[in-house]
Order: C-alpha cells, then sequence, then structure tokens
C-alpha cells in the first residue's frame, strides 16, 4: 500500500513538474513577448520545422491582413488655389508579405507538449530593430522612385516618357510595399510618411493616363485574327492604335505573320512565325520586338489551316503579349 501511496505521489509530483514547465507565451503571448515591443506569433507543428513554419506564417499572414486594411484607405488631396477637395481612392496592387520577405525574424525556445505531441515556438520581430533595418531600404526606393520620376517628366519623346513612367511607377509600388508594412512595425511613423504616399499615389494615377499612339502595319493575317489580338494586348500596355492616321508623331507598330503553308495529299499545314516590332517615326529606332515559331496545324482548306492556327496563338498570347511589352520597358 505504501508503494502504491510513493509511486502516486511521484507521479502528482512530476505532472506538477511538468505543468510548471510550460512557457508563459504558449498561452499568451503577450506576457513574454509585449506588443509594444515585438510583433509576435505562436506556431504550432508535429514536428519543430513545422512549428516554425507555421509561427512565420502566421507572422507573415498578419501583416498581410494589416496592408489589406491600408490599401483601401481614401486618400485626400486638398487644392489650395481653387479650395477644391476632393477624395481618390487608391485601389493600389500591393504584393503580399511572404515568409521569406520578412528579415530579422527571431525565434523562441521550442517548446513539446508531450500530451498533444505537438512543438510550440514564437517567431518575433523586435520593433525597433526591425524598423531600423526597413528605414535605409525606404529611403533608397523613394530615391529610385523620384529618378525616374524626374526622368519621365523631362522627357520631350513621348515612348521615353511612357518609358519612366512605368519604372517609376514600380519603383513607387516597391515603395509603397515597404513603407505599409513598416506602419505595422511602427505606426507613429505613419505621419512622416504621408505627403510621400500621397505624392506617389497621384503620380502612379497621372503616369497610367500616358497613352501612346502607333500606327498598325500587319500583314499575312486571316479574318483579323492576329490584329484584333494586337490592338487588344497594346491596349492593355498602354498603347493607342491610331487606325485613322489622326496623329503625324506615331510610332509604327509593324506586325508579320507567316503560314509557311504546304499542300500534301489535299491537306494542307501552315507552320506560324510571328514578329512584331516597334518603331519610332521614321523606322530606325527599335523600342520592342517580339518573334516566335509556332508549330504546324493541318486543315482542309488554307483559310480554315489558318484561321485554326491563327486563334492558337491568339489564346496563347491574350495576356501574355501586354505583359511582355510591360515587362520589356521596365528592363531596358
Amino acid at each position: 500500500m505504501k508503494k502504491i501511496i510513493l509511486v502516486f505521489a511521484i507521479l502528482v509530483h512530476s505532472c506538477f513538474v511538468f505543468a510548471a514547465k510550460v512557457p508563459n507565451w504558449v498561452l499568451d503571448v503577450d506576457s513574454e513577448y509585449p506588443k509594444d515591443t515585438y510583433l509576435a506569433r505562436v506556431g504550432t507543428g508535429s514536428t519543430l520545422e513545422n512549428a516554425r513554419a507555421d509561427a512565420l506564417g502566421q507572422l507573415a499572414g498578419y501583416f498581410n491582413a494589416q496592408i489589406l486594411v491600408d490599401t483601401k484607405a481614401t486618400s485626400i488631396m486638398n487644392n489650395k488655389d481653387n479650395s477644391v477637395s476632393k477624395e481618390q481612392n487608391i485601389n493600389q496592387e500591393i504584393n503580399v508579405v511572404s515568409e521569406t520577405s520578412l528579415v530579422g525574424v527571431e525565434y523562441s525556445n521550442s517548446f513539446f507538449n508531450k500530451k498533444e505531441k505537438k512543438y510550440y515556438i514564437v517567431a518575433y520581430l523586435n520593433r525597433e530593430e526591425a524598423w531600423k533595418n526597413l528605414e535605409d531600404k525606404l529611403n533608397v526606393l523613394f530615391e529610385k522612385y523620384e529618378t525616374f520620376q524626374d526622368m519621365a517628366e523631362s522627357s520631350a519623346d513621348l515612348i521615353t516618357k511612357y518609358k519612366y513612367s512605368k519604372k517609376a511607377s514600380n519603383a513607387g509600388e516597391e515603395f509603397l510595399n515597404e513603407v505599409y508594412k513598416g506602419f505595422i512595425i511602427s505606426p507613429s511613423k505613419r505621419k512622416l510618411y504621408k505627403p510621400q504616399i500621397t505624392e506617389i499615389n497621384l503620380k502612379i494615377e497621372e503616369n497610367s493616363q500616358i497613352i501612346v499612339p502607333v500606327k498598325l502595319k500587319i500583314n499575312g493575317d486571316c479574318e483579323n485574327i492576329i490584329k484584333n489580338l494586337i490592338v487588344n494586348e497594346f491596349k492593355k500596355a498602354g498603347f493607342f492604335i491610331d487606325s485613322d492616321n489622326a496623329n503625324k508623331n506615331s510610332y509604327l507598330l509593324c506586325v508579320d505573320i507567316k503560314s509557311n503553308e504546304k499542300l500534301d495529299n489535299e491537306i494542307y499545314f501552315v507552320f506560324p512565325e510571328l514578329s512584331i516590332e516597334l518603331l519610332d517615326f521614321a523606322g530606325t529606332r527599335k523600342f520592342y520586338s517580339f518573334e516566335k515559331k509556332y508549330s504546324k496545324t493541318a486543315g482542309f482548306s488554307l483559310n480554315q489551316t489558318q484561321k485554326k492556327a491563327f486563334s492558337k496563338i491568339s489564346d496563347e498570347l491574350n495576356g501574355v503579349l501586354s505583359e511582355d511589352v510591360k515587362k520589356s520597358f521596365l528592363e531596358n
């Protein structure tokens, strides 16, 4: 009987010792990582690696939720000259905060709950240190935006203005991504950066209104399939097809589609090649080019085969070509 009591006492004592070892942050993370000093989230997992990944993912998720609130805010622009005040809704596309983009994340010691067979761990950022890491990056990004915006506004050539306005808007969006992240780290900085945010949002809107007129020259099309593709995709990228030749300063958009047709045993085969060039007024300076050869398409008539082949090309490039055009101006 004494042995039973002794064993029971040992078990009870072990339970109390085990319970005492449970870190306070398991139930209340703020008790050891106060909100004024840290951004912290608890993660769990069947392995330590899974728990770390869960904690980091939850920390990133918190950033994304707060950034979404920021980007839905309304920007107010006051015009003192004519006492006009207007509200402008900014629906800016902000890239989500990924686990890999969070710099300076630290982890607590892990805790393993034997009963649950689960690891617990805290991923946290020290607000002061995280802001110091971010501040220099914000200065560099804003300087980058200003440089491109100045180049856009000083460009006499429209397509050069278009090019640098895209670069400026892209740099501005990078800045906004980071500054909204910064406000979560240090909310007191909002007032300090408000003028820069307002300026960038307005300039992004202005830059989106820059339209480049182009004259379209197209050879080898079938039932305007490629023409419709080109008109729609370049319109998405910020180009206006001047079909009436109303603008004498329009750039040249030259499109050539070769069928390379062959007839064999009354079956038509086409092997399409698409070439696109955006040139200056004189046709001597190239701003953009695209070339691709496509696999063969077969049919019982040339027209039917071309329609089938060109429709495939149109489907493939829909939404892709416009992004390629914009990307080429950002990179060059």
